[in-house]
């Protein structure tokens, strides 16, 4: 089973850099830029685990977050909720998705 990793941020720079640390680990990496794509994406590369920024264009890491965990196809699979300094991260709204 391959080892992919879904990144989903709208930043270039943070995607290049997880995509290197990921791929310096092993893991295979894809990436997509918005929330819609992300999910577009799942059915496609049935990743091992999603990374998604909580802010971003289309759906938000948090909404992306929320369909793996409501869908009993992904359910399974861990997602991180990434934020920067700039990004307010919203504990509450994090641990209810």
């Amino acid at each position: 089973m391959a080892r992919i990793v879904l990144v989903a941020d709208d930043s270039p720079t943070i995607q290049k850099k997880a995509q290197g640390i990921l791929k310096g680990e092993g893991f295979s990496v894809e990436t997509v830029s918005n929330g819609v794509a992300a999910i577009k994406k799942l059915g496609l590369i049935h990743p091992l685990l999603v990374l998604a920024d909580v802010s971003m264009p289309g759906r938000d890491g948090y909404e992306v977050c929320e369909f793996v965990k409501s869908s009993a196809e992904f359910c399974h699979v861990p997602v991180l909720l990434v934020a920067s300094d700039l990004e307010p991260y919203d504990a509450e709204r994090g641990a209810r998705v």
